[in-house]
């Protein structure tokens, strides 16, 4: 916990398959995963979501969990 005092934990996913995306709108991720309509997350307080491409996600917070 102390780590998460002095810097973030950081997670970097990547999205992979024919046609799947990521992209964030306000604090919303919407994901496109195949399903015939868009996945949308909202962003809980306290976690930053970075969408640096289409098919990768930075999740970072001060929580590990």
């Amino acid at each position: 916990m102390v780590y998460g005092c002095s810097e973030t934990f950081k997670k970097e996913l990547e999205v992979n398959g024919i046609g799947y995306r990521a992209e964030l709108k306000g604090k919303e991720l919407v994901l496109k995963v195949g399903y015939s309509h868009d996945v949308i997350m909202a962003v809980p307080e306290g976690i930053t979501v970075e969408v640096p491409g289409p098919n990768k996600i930075i999740i970072s917070g001060a929580d590990k969990q």
